[in-house]
């Protein structure tokens, strides 16, 4: 039988800042589809993204 040499696990938000990067990658999406054409205001689609996120979770795949 093999030792284990490794267990690893990871905490949201303990080894690296995985809220920060998600709300950041939010934005560029947001900023993205505008820049595409999506007829919206920026503050507006902001503030639509944190309450879908309120909402529904930072994991869910209904952000967009």
């Amino acid at each position: 039988m093999c030792p284990i040499k490794l267990v690893g696990f990871d905490l949201d938000d303990c080894l690296f800042d995985s809220t920060g990067l998600s709300q950041r990658a939010r934005i560029k999406g947001i900023d993205a589809m505008i820049s595409l054409g999506l007829k919206i205001k920026r503050q507006k689609a902001l503030i639509l993204i944190q309450e879908i996120v309120a909402e529904y979770g930072s994991n869910s795949s209904k952000h967009y």
